[in-house]
C-alpha cells in the first residue's frame, strides 16, 4: 500500500488525473444543502447548480474545517490540492443532518481510478467500502453512511483516507485527510443546527 500526503510525489506511470507531484490540504469545498445528494454531487469545483438558500460558508480557523450550515444541515468540509498547482484532487465532507447523530460522507476522488477497486475510506482502526455514485468532470463521487458509533471512532483518529487504485496499476494508494479538529467542528455544527 503506497502512502499519499504532503509533499510525496507519486509513481511513474499513473494516470494523469492522479499524476500529481505533491498534495496539500487546501481550504473549503463548495457543497450543497442538505443529507440527500445535490445535483453536481457536492463536487469541489465547476458546481452544476448553486445551493439554495445556504448560509454564509464559516471556516472554523480552530478547527480546520470549513463549516456550512443550512435549515436542515451542517457540512463540514476539506481539500487535497496540488501543492504546486493548487488544483483540487480529492475532498471530504461530512454532512451532519439537524435531528440525526449519524452522518453522510461524501467523497470526491480523482477521475482516472479503476472503479471495480472501489473507493475505500481508511482509517486507524478499520476500512470501509464507499460506494461511487457517479463520476462527473471533476471526479468521482463516493457516500458512506456512518452510525454515531463509526462517527466518533473516526473523530477520535489523527487521520484518514481515500483508498483508490490508479486505472491500469496494481497498487492502490491513499489519499490522507488530516483529521485534527474534527470533534470540536462536530461540536460546532450539532451546535448551531440547535439554534
Amino acid at each position: 500500500m503506497r502512502q499519499r500526503g504532503c509533499g510525496i510525489g507519486m509513481r511513474r506511470g499513473a494516470v494523469t488525473a492522479l499524476a500529481l507531484a505533491a498534495w496539500s490540504v487546501a481550504g473549503p469545498v463548495a457543497g450543497q444543502e442538505g443529507d440527500g445528494l445535490p445535483p453536481d454531487g457536492g463536487l469541489p469545483s465547476g458546481a452544476a447548480a448553486a445551493p439554495e438558500a445556504e448560509a454564509p460558508e464559516a471556516a472554523a480557523p480552530e478547527t480546520g474545517w470549513a463549516m456550512t450550515c443550512g435549515a436542515e444541515a451542517c457540512r463540514l468540509a476539506r481539500q487535497l490540492a496540488d501543492a504546486g498547482s493548487g488544483t483540487t484532487v480529492a475532498a471530504l465532507t461530512f454532512v451532519l443532518p439537524k435531528g440525526q447523530a449519524g452522518a453522510r460522507i461524501r467523497a470526491v476522488v480523482p477521475l482516472g481510478i479503476d472503479l471495480r477497486a472501489g473507493v475505500w475510506l481508511a482509517g486507524a482502526r478499520d476500512v470501509r467500502a464507499m460506494p461511487l455514485v457517479t463520476c462527473l468532470q471533476q471526479g468521482c463521487l463516493a457516500v458512506l453512511d456512518v452510525d454515531p458509533v463509526s462517527l466518533g471512532l473516526i473523530a477520535s483518529q489523527q487521520a484518514v483516507a481515500l483508498r483508490v487504485t490508479p486505472y491500469g496499476g496494481s497498487e492502490a494508494m491513499d489519499l490522507t485527510f488530516p483529521l485534527a479538529g474534527l470533534a470540536e467542528a462536530f461540536s460546532d455544527a450539532r451546535a448551531a443546527l440547535a439554534e
